[in-house]
């Protein structure tokens, strides 16, 4: 099932403000629908919700205010809200989006064909569309079918979604008015500007002035938040950061391998090979670690054999060379985490020569001239 992309537009339709999603292919939709990963993330997102928004700790609201708040949650979501505001947003929203999609991102292009993103990015949007004729010319319609096939899911959904807002908000509504205020509201309900206001309140949400001016609204605030860029950056990098295994004591690796349940061996392991792969001085390929003799004999003698069978393969078997790979990859993991444990480091490069430094007699005299 598709839950991921259904949750995503559920999600959309619960907050005031809506932002229009990427455009979602068939290869996405395909992976949503096969993925099982897809539903664990779901599931473990809709458990954090569960703990955010937790009211397990509230007392029951007042039977009398909670009967009065239903009828002002009826009010405020009628029967079929939710598919009025779907309407909007599919299809008065996301269809002339799709029309006014030239064709296929640079990422897609690049992915299709093969050419470099830097490549594709220097086309013009003439030779990008011309592109996506080739590859894609189904590319718009597509889009529009997807939503054709998704419509009918969302108004399933839809169905289950809204009476469980109607309750939450009942309840929100019993805890924050008086029964007072309550009988004020629904009053107000019954005659005609509240009765048209209670229709049109909660779909005017998705209403194109709305959308527009929260849109507009975008560059004001990531220009007055985010416009020092330097001021911004700095005050993220002044915030703790995750601690890294170089950064424990033998005692704290030691309570860590306990709650692992592995040995405490393995993790000063892991610690060294990542403090040499976050070096700031890259491998040359000197180190004595790549010298086949430093290597453990059975490293060597497995890598060896590995080498001989892909020989014997005539140099064509993927499976012998990557076979190959690996024990080669593994004997020289191993030389370098015993190399490193021992204090081995590189020998500081020579200073470069000057001018100064050569010898008179080094230089060739010229040569006589003809």
């Amino acid at each position: 099932m598709m839950k991921p992309i259904i949750a995503a537009l559920l999600l959309s339709t619960a907050v005031p403000a809506f932002a229009v999603p990427e455009e979602i292919g068939n290869e996405e939709v395909a992976k949503a629908s096969a993925d099982p990963v897809g539903e664990k993330a779901l599931g473990d997102v809709m458990s954090l919700f569960s703990k955010m928004f937790d009211t397990s700790d509230q007392p029951e609201p007042d039977a009398a205010r909670l009967e009065l708040a239903k009828v002002t949650a009826a009010k405020l979501i009628p029967n079929g809200a939710y598919n009025k505001i779907m309407d909007d947003m599919l299809g008065k929203m996301l269809t002339p989006l799709f029309d006014m999609m030239p064709g296929l991102t640079d990422a897609q292009i690049a992915a299709s064909t093969g050419a470099s993103e830097e490549i594709v990015s220097a086309l013009s949007e003439e030779q990008k569309a011309a592109v996506t004729q080739i590859i894609d010319p189904n590319h718009k319609e597509r889009g529009k079918q997807i939503l054709d096939v998704m419509k009918p899911m969302m108004v399933e959904a839809m169905a289950i979604i809204e009476p469980a807002m109607r309750t939450g908000l009942s309840r929100a509504y019993a805890r924050k008015f008086t029964a007072l205020q309550l009988n004020t509201i629904n009053n107000f309900f019954l005659t005609p500007t509240g009765s048209a206001f209670a229709q049109e309140s909660f779909a005017l949400q998705a209403d194109p002035e709305v959308m527009q001016a929260t849109f507009k609204a975008f560059p004001a605030i990531f220009g007055s938040i985010m416009g020092d860029e330097a001021k911004f950056k700095a005050k993220f990098d002044a915030l703790p950061k995750q601690r890294e295994l170089k950064d424990l004591s033998d005692a704290e690796l030691q309570q860590l391998a306990e709650l692992l349940g592995v040995e405490k061996q393995v993790l000063q392991d892991h610690r060294t090979s990542t403090a040499a792969a976050s070096s700031d001085t890259p491998e040359t390929g000197e180190e004595p670690w790549y010298a086949e003799e430093n290597w453990l004999p059975a490293n060597r003698s497995k890598a060896t054999k590995l080498s001989d069978a892909y020989v014997k393969a005539n140099t064509k078997s993927d499976a012998a060379y990557s076979a190959y790979e690996d024990a080669q990859v593994d004997a020289i993991d191993e030389a370098r985490q015993r190399f490193l444990a021992k204090g081995w480091k590189a020998e500081p490069a020579p200073e470069p020569m000057t001018a100064e430094d050569i010898p008179d007699d080094s230089v060739p005299p010229p040569a006589a001239s003809e």
